[in-house]
């Protein structure tokens, strides 16, 4: 007899007797409360902005029906009720309003008349633990509050301080900030399955903290916050039932296992599928959880011991159990942790817009210092004031919804609409960086008269920072000519070490390049520097393929890349310490396809000599079914500037474009872009520190978030669960610069350059274990996969771990978001002595990620103007770089990936764009079929919705590039009805179940009948009608 079988005997057995003993409800005189969670985002990751299935429509379709099961309910006598926590700016103040008022008036008469309550959710939707301490107060106090009525305050009038955060993202500090801003407490899933908050991460709670009330902490200093912890359909669906869950908490009473009031806490997506009846095979009508909401009503209801509650009702006569320390950072994705937000190729594009806002708002507030105050004033408006402000467009901007949870990448819609908030973000803050820096450049003083370039440079840390930093400036830099010998030096004459990289002639004429230096920078006090030619130098003789400094020693060798990493005479790096690597589905599983040989070339500074410097370049080739083989290409550009402890990697990976012929259109997902789901991981330079961790004493992880806490965690899931000893993927780092593992002796450090490319959490890591060591490897930029966090120390069966692992749309892989991309990131690596990273350290490796405020004062005519800023150099050198001669020969080639998607009287186009530099624009065309071709040209846009079509009818489109004076070839048509999309039945995905999981299914619903049967036959109802619900109303 199996292992699974066994228990489940043991398990219907031991309930059967558990329902013997406390029939009738006797044996304690405590009750089993149910709290309901309807947790609301009508902004969806898997869907779009429409009012049908392909948008909110089902949100809207699936809320009315849950508000008319709980009038229905009352209105019979029956007891039910819930609390709402539902996101105020998508949801409430734009969509309820115009598409569905009766919802608020319906959530607005329930909590007047004492039966539901609401729960705070952050205003935006937003990313809790990637909030600075400004964007985080303005969440929570608009969510209460705010001048367009959509606070809960506004709405209902009243509100129950407690705070679900989104997708439950928490970090140290956060709940500082919550305590402070009125909110008592904080909804989190304890799970015991891979849709959890921090059951993996904590010894399993006691009976009366999991069902009821304890209290959290995320860092030492965190001061303690009420925890409701819930669970969610997967958890349920571990205990076969609702009810049969009732039955075993109420055997914990009844055996005085437990001698107080137990909470069974339910948090679900109110517009999961999950709360309406199913529509399944006749003669399985008796399985549990088909018949929704009114199932789980009828079920509390039955039993004189049961009873539902809300959050302030059971809080006021049921005080916290206990306290518990959380120290990662949280999300209740994939792999309990980031991976669901934060490790798609789509989530880098748009994060690294949003970080570069706050970079251009810290910078305008360094130039602030001194400016008249009219241009002070107009600054801060668009930095801060009204809707259209830089920083209202970042608090909507940072929606969870705008990066996951949908995963391998999100609606096609969203993450239009993301780009769309995040760039206007970006642009309002630049343009007041450049307001505020133009007047810094006008009234700079005149330096050297032979200057070819001069910048002013501020620090642009914090406020609150002190002392000074040692900031590395990478600045763009033209020249008529090729530059001869050069001098960097300061209004005193002061000579700065300094290099220039990356010299390359442009096809508009001039030469561009990278000037490099270091600069110590205070708050407040300017810096000045003037780039001017100097007497020819002999430079000093530098090995070309050597990388040391006296202070870290580089070794480079074909087969690793980078083979050596040594600093105060230990070696940091573990065999193989760099890598790259694709994992790609073949014909019978995935094959993970290494990297070959690396070459290996110098790189020297064509000025200076104070910069070591290598390029490194491999591939990766691998079989794609329709394509042949493909290959990603890595290359890598490793500098060492002066007598710096740390080296920077400057990283572009091209990845293949192959075929897509797979789209996603399930339940949840209706993401309206082909996918290649053949992709799977992706590591374009993993690296691997050599440090000395084990169970017993394991590795410490350390992060730095966006309020400024630097805090560590212990890989130590081991002792909750020795099968989370080796972890396939993890990402509980919320890393607001830099990233740092340490075993307590020596530790590796790792940032990233938010000008170049950024994320919130940018280094997803795996733990191996080799002959009893823990062996760990850092991902940047990069995605893991596998298995997810075992949950078997839960006191579940591992039936809905199982179903959610196959069908969650939130645990697939990201791999295929990356198919045809191009990413360019830099790294600083810094290995230290010590188990935090010092100070120092930080300090450098923050002021990498964030860099200061740079403003021109002198450029060449016509290569630069006073006034201009970096990123504005930057983009007028890739401008040019990609600037062509017309070239007359070779026609344009078609887009990928096309395909249409109707909704209500419009059509969403989507596609590829063909890797060819000349394109600048497309054409789309559309007829009804065999009609008149009807067609418009548009930018460069990589989707575009046609409207106007009639529901019910057929229309052709098709599209093709534009550039180069001419049009290229169109792609092939492709014929959809227009209409709204229709519902897709959850109860289908059932099909796609392996016959051994369905045969698991079924004996779930033999258990629960097998324990349920005598209860439901001859227990007393303790109030209402034997009558069921009235069935769910078909959307009209």
């Amino acid at each position: 007899m199996s292992f699974l079988v066994r228990r489940s005997l043991a398990m219907v057995v031991t309930s059967l007797f558990a329902l013997a003993c406390s029939r009738g409800g006797n044996g304690s005189p405590h009750r089993v409360h149910v709290m309901l969670g309807f947790h609301g985002n009508f902004y969806h990751s898997w869907r779009g902005d429409t009012p049908d299935e392909a948008g909110f429509g089902q949100d809207i379709r699936i809320v009315r029906e849950i508000l008319r099961v709980l009038d229905e309910a009352n209105s019979r006598g029956l007891d039910a009720r819930g609390y709402w926590d539902v996101e105020n700016h998508f949801t409430y103040e734009e969509i309820l309003p115009r598409h569905a008022p009766d919802i608020l008036d319906a959530i607005a008469r329930r909590v007047a008349a004492g039966r539901d309550e609401v729960l705070l959710m952050p205003y935006g939707n937003g990313l809790v633990h990637a909030m600075t301490e400004d964007e985080l107060r303005a969440n929570v106090r608009w969510a209460i509050s705010n001048p367009w009525g959509s606070g809960v305050r506004d709405l209902f009038g009243q509100f129950t301080p407690i705070f679900r955060p989104q997708e439950t993202t928490l970090s140290a500090g956060v709940l500082r900030v919550l305590h402070e801003e009125g909110v008592e407490g904080v909804v989190l899933y304890a799970a015991g399955v891979p849709f959890d908050s921090i059951g993996a991460f904590v010894p399993w709670l006691r009976p009366e903290q999991r069902y009821g009330a304890t209290r959290i902490r995320l860092a030492d200093d965190d001061p303690p916050l009420v925890l409701l912890p819930a669970v969610g359909i997967g958890d349920i669906l571990d205990h076969d039932s609702l009810e049969k869950w009732l039955l075993e908490l109420r055997e914990l009473q009844t055996s005085g296992k437990v001698d107080r009031d137990l909470l069974l806490h339910v948090n679900i997506d109110a517009d999961a599928d999950y709360w309406l009846p199913k529509h399944v095979p006749t003669g399985f009508g008796w399985l549990p959880n088909v018949d929704g909401l009114s199932e789980h009503i009828e079920a509390v209801n039955r039993h004189d011991w049961a009873a539902f509650t809300t959050p302030a009702e059971w809080l006021a006569s049921h005080p916290p159990e206990g306290e518990t320390l959380v120290r990662q950072d949280l999300a209740d994705g994939a792999f309990a942790g980031q991976y669901s937000w934060a490790e798609k190729f789509g989530s880098h594009e748009v994060w690294t817009v949003l970080e570069q806002s706050r970079l251009s708002s810290r910078r305008a507030d360094a130039w602030s210092i001194g400016a008249p105050p009219p241009l002070a004033l107009e600054a801060e408006g668009l930095l801060r004031s009204g809707r259209e402000s830089s920083f209202f467009q970042r608090v909507i901007g940072l929606s969870t919804t705008h990066f996951g949870m949908s995963t391998p990448i999100v609606n096609e819609e969203r993450q239009a609409v993301a780009e769309r908030i995040v760039t206007k973000a970006r642009d309002r803050a630049r343009d007041a960086e450049a307001l505020l820096a133009g007047v810094a450049a006008r009234e700079a003083r005149d330096g050297p008269a032979d200057s070819l370039w001069a910048f002013e440079v501020r620090d642009a840390r914090p406020a609150g920072s002190k002392g000074p930093v040692r900031s590395l400036l990478r600045l763009p830099v033209v020249f008529r000519d090729p530059p001869g010998s050069l001098r960097l030096e300061e209004d005193d004459g002061h000579l700065l070490p300094h290099a220039l990289v990356d010299v390359e002639p442009l096809a508009s004429g001039g030469v561009a390049a990278t000037l490099w230096t270091m600069l110590a920078l205070e708050p407040g006090v300017p810096r000045r520097l003037y780039l001017r030619p100097a007497p020819p130098a002999r430079a000093a003789p530098r090995d070309p393929f050597a990388l040391t400094n006296g202070r870290l020693e580089v070794g480079l060798d074909p087969t690793n890349g980078i083979s050596s990493l040594r600093a105060e005479g230990h070696e940091f790096a573990a065999p193989g310490f760099l890598s790259a690597f694709v994992s790609y589905r073949g014909p019978d599983r995935p094959e993970l396809h290494r990297s070959g040989p690396w070459r290996i070339e110098p790189d020297p500074p064509a000025d200076g000599s104070w910069l070591g410097r290598v390029r490194l370049a491999t591939r990766i080739p691998f079989e794609a079914p329709e394509d042949g083989e493909v290959a990603a290409t890595v290359e890598a550009t490793l500098s060492l500037p002066g007598d710096t402890p740390w080296l920077v990697a400057d990283v572009e990976v091209q990845y293949p474009y192959t075929t897509k012929r797979d789209v996603l259109h399930t339940p949840e997902q209706k993401l309206r872009r082909p996918l290649d789901l053949r992709w799977i991981e992706v590591a374009p330079f993993e690296i691997r520190p050599r440090l000395e961790g084990s169970r017993s004493d394991p590795l410490r992880v350390w992060k730095h978030n966006h309020l400024g806490k630097t805090t560590w965690y212990e890989l130590d899931l081991s002792r909750v669960n020795p099968a989370n000893a080796e972890i396939d993927s993890f990402n509980h780092q919320v890393t607001a610069g830099f990233v740092a593992v340490s075993d307590r002796e020596h530790g590796v450090l790792v940032a990233q350059d938010a000008d170049v490319r950024s994320s919130f959490a940018f280094a997803p890591m795996r733990l191996r274990e080799v002959d009893g060591r823990q062996d760990l490897a850092l991902n940047p930029f990069g995605s893991y996969f596998g298995r997810q966090l075992d949950y078997g120390h839960s006191d579940g069966t591992g039936l809905g771990a199982d179903l959610l692992e196959r069908l969650s749309p939130a645990l697939r892989p990201n791999g295929p978001s990356y198919a045809g991309e191009t990413e360019r990131f830099s790294l600083l690596i810094a290995p230290y002595t010590g188990d935090a990273p010092p100070e120092a350290l930080r300090a450098e490796a923050s002021s990498f990620f964030s860099g200061p405020a740079v403003v021109v004062l002198r450029a060449p005519a016509g290569l630069g103007t006073p006034g201009d800023l970096p990123h504005d150099l930057r983009d007028r050198i890739e401008h040019a770089r990609h600037e062509r001669p017309r070239d007359h020969g070779g026609g344009l080639l078609p887009p990928r990936g096309f395909l249409v998607s109707p909704t209500r009287g419009a059509a969403d186009l989507v596609w590829d764009e063909p890797r060819d530099a000349r394109v600048d624009g497309y054409e789309v065309a559309w007829r009804e079929r065999q009609g008149e071709w009807r067609s418009e040209s548009i930018d460069g846009a990589r989707r575009h919705r046609v409207p106007g079509l009639l529901d019910g009818t057929t229309y052709e489109f098709r599209v093709r590039a534009r550039g180069d004076s001419r049009m290229g070839e169109w792609t092939q048509t492709s014929a959809v009805e227009i209409g709204g999309v229709a519902v897709v039945e959850a109860a289908g995905m059932l099909d796609e179940l392996p016959l051994s999981l369905t045969a698991r299914l079924l004996w779930s619903g033999l258990r629960h009948l097998a324990v349920t049967y005598q209860a439901r036959a001859s227990w007393p109802r303790s109030r209402g009608s034997r009558s069921p619900l009235t069935p769910a109303r078909p959307m009209p």
